[in-house]
C-alpha cells in the first residue's frame, strides 16, 4: 500500500525528510535514527537513504540497488561496481539494499 502525501507516493511508514546540511544527511544515515522534537511531538524515527531510481556513483549507467553508508564511500553502487569497489579492503562494508514488498 502506497500512500500520496504532497504529491509523492511512499510506503505505508515512510516519509521525506531534508536537512540543513549534506553533514546532517550523514550523521543521520551513520547513526540509522533521528531524533525530532517539537511542540507537537516528540519521536525517534529510523533513517535510511532513499535507493529508489538512483544512479551507480561509479559506472553511471546502472540502477544502484546498493549504498555504503561508510565514509570511505557513502554511496550508491550497481551490483557489479559493489563487487569490484569492495573487493579488496572494504570487504567489511554492508550494503544498504532497496527492499522489495515481500521482504520483512
Amino acid at each position: 500500500y502506497q500512500r500520496r502525501v504532497r504529491g509523492h507516493k511512499y510506503p505505508t511508514g515512510s516519509g521525506r525528510i531534508t536537512f540543513s546540511s549534506r553533514e546532517s544527511y550523514t550523521n543521520a544515515i551513520v547513526a540509522n535514527f533521528v531524533q525530532i522534537d517539537s511542540k507537537k511531538i516528540s519521536k525517534k524515527i529510523q533513517i535510511e537513504p532513499c535507493i529508489d531510481g538512483q544512479k551507480c556513483c561509479s559506472c553511471q549507467q546502472d540502477e544502484a540497488p546498493n549504498f555504503c553508508k561508510e565514509e570511505q564511500c557513502f554511496e550508491y553502487f550497481c551490483n557489479s561496481c559493489w563487487q569490484k569497489h569492495h573487493k579488496f579492503g572494504r570487504v567489511t562494508h554492508v550494503p544498504i539494499r532497496r527492499k522489495n514488498r515481500f521482504e520483512l
